[in-house]
């Protein structure tokens, strides 16, 4: 007989084959034949693959079959280091405290006293965390989520440090890395560079430049090993995460309406306490149990909180407006397009319409105008702007987008002397019940029916305040994440309509 073993070890960063070709005489009805297997905590599977012939004067039949295994799959140590204008890279973790902790092999299952709402000695729910620590005051901390490190605006220097290289030999370490910023997208690059190790651990230095508009930055970062047959082998990887101050940039756009410059009009609001999540504040009062989500909050020397929000922006009257949009920083000679987006909102309706502009810059700063025509019934008018730079294979380059908000006179008057019924498919306007009919003295008195249409315009007015914030919001996120075209803000109006 013939035997060919084959067999492939498997981690997250490699396979290993080895083969065993062996001929042996069979003495009984069956043989067994040893071989063996190195495996670790680092490996995730193992493939064997068997073939036995039997040579009948010549002739020879195969049997073959396969062996499948699955390893612990742990993640190698990291032979990567990275220190950013000498800080090292860390994991920013985040802790909660319980009063129990219990170990699960796995992980710890963790509560509170208070989680026994039915009395029975035993809590009713837990929260599960992979590491936690008992305190010497017999309660307990657990990681719970981490986030990248802060990276300031500035020309930062970036050493990379490896460990674990084999001394005399040649390996290349390649660099990819892309910056984000607030509503401009990424820009991506890579480099790469060689040496020879001279000791265990090296060092290489190289230079990264983020400025007060970077929300990441993420550098991923490729080891191999060059071979002498010309081949390289993949030896590790590891990535790096950062975020930045994510300021939005300057508006290359300005606004004004009937000759009046637009400017945004702010809203304060104050809360017992506020808790900063990074990318903004959840805040609320002690007597209260809903959180409010702000992104510009201040704690006062009293403890008290500030937050400033952008509030639906100046009051416009009735009338046709003329409006001019100015265009800053043009790249003179190029073709650009601005794309418009407008909401107009009413007490019990809204209206969208689009357009565009197209225009070839003739110098750095260019004006386009357009009108607008609102009623002593608009609520509230949003414009959403959209500017790309066009290219003359027809494909076009977001530039940048911003928004502007108006209040209108949102003028409400009862009571409505309408009414609607079908006839032949057809709708037709009817003469409506008088209001008196429908609100008589026993049901409500005028005070009362005045104090409830009062209501009724505050509720609306806030419904569209809150329509506004909604699509400013969704408006930022699309910015934020660098798209050339604007979000669907169905579901905003969908949710003000109902």
């Amino acid at each position: 007989y013939s035997l060919y073993v084959e067999t492939e070890v498997c981690s997250q960063m490699e396979c290993d084959f080895s083969e065993i070709d062996t001929n042996f005489t069979a003495t009984s009805d069956s043989e067994d034949i040893t071989f063996y297997l190195a495996t670790d905590e680092y490996t995730c599977n193992v493939n064997v693959f068997a073939d036995v012939s039997e040579n009948h004067d010549g002739s020879w039949a195969s049997f073959t079959d396969y062996f499948h295994f699955n390893g612990p799959c742990e993640q190698p140590p990291s032979p990567f280091t990275l220190t950013y204008d000498g800080v090292e890279w860390e994991e920013q973790w985040n802790y909660q405290n319980f009063d129990e902790c219990e170990d699960t092999g796995d992980g710890y299952e963790c509560w509170n006293d208070g989680w026994d709402d039915d009395g029975d000695g035993e809590p009713d729910w837990t929260d599960f965390y992979e590491e936690c620590d008992e305190l010497s005051d017999g309660g307990w901390e657990c990681q719970t989520w981490w986030t990248n490190p802060f990276i300031d605006a500035g020309n930062h220097t970036m050493e990379l440090t490896i460990e674990d290289l084999e001394v005399g030999a040649n390996y290349t370490v390649e660099l990819y890395y892309d910056i984000c910023q607030n509503m401009m997208g990424c820009d991506g690059d890579w480099g790469e560079f060689t040496f020879t190790a001279t000791a265990e651990t090296m060092s290489e230095t190289f230079h990264l430049e983020t400025d007060n508009q970077t929300c990441s930055v993420n550098i991923n970062v490729h080891l191999y090993e060059e071979m002498d047959d010309g081949w390289n082998d993949r030896v590790a990887y590891d990535y790096f995460h950062f975020n930045g101050p994510c300021e939005q940039p300057p508006s290359p756009f300005t606004l004004t309406y009937d000759g009046v410059e637009w400017e945004p009009v702010w809203d304060y609001e104050y809360y017992d306490d506020c808790e900063d999540m990074g990318d903004g504040y959840e805040c609320w009062d002690d007597d209260e149990s809903e959180d409010d989500w702000h992104y510009d909050c201040e704690e006062s020397a009293d403890g008290e909180w500030e937050c400033m929000d952008e509030d639906g922006g100046p009051t416009i009257e009735a009338g046709n407006h003329t409006m001019e949009l100015t265009i800053e920083d043009l790249e003179v000679g190029r073709n650009y397009r601005v794309e418009v987006y407008m909401v107009t909102s009413e007490f019990m309706n809204y209206d969208s319409d689009s357009f565009e502009m197209e225009f070839n810059a003739t110098s750095e700063t260019m004006s386009e105008t357009f009108y607008m025509e609102t009623d002593n019934n608009t609520c509230g008018v949003n414009i959403y702007l959209n500017l790309l730079m066009m290219h003359d294979d027809g494909w076009s380059e977001w530039v940048a987008g911003d928004g502007f908000g108006f209040e209108g006179p949102c003028a409400i008057q009862f009571p409505v002397d309408l009414g609607l019924e079908v006839d032949d498919g057809e709708w037709t306007t009817v003469q409506a019940l008088p209001m008196e009919e429908l609100f008589n003295e026993d049901d409500m008195s005028d005070e009362e029916f005045l104090e409830m249409m009062q209501r009724s315009k505050k509720s609306a007015l806030t419904n569209i305040l809150r329509l506004s914030k909604c699509i400013r919001r969704e408006l930022q996120q699309t910015l934020n994440q660098g798209s050339p075209m604007l979000k669907n803000f169905t579901h905003c109006l969908h949710r003000w309509k109902k």
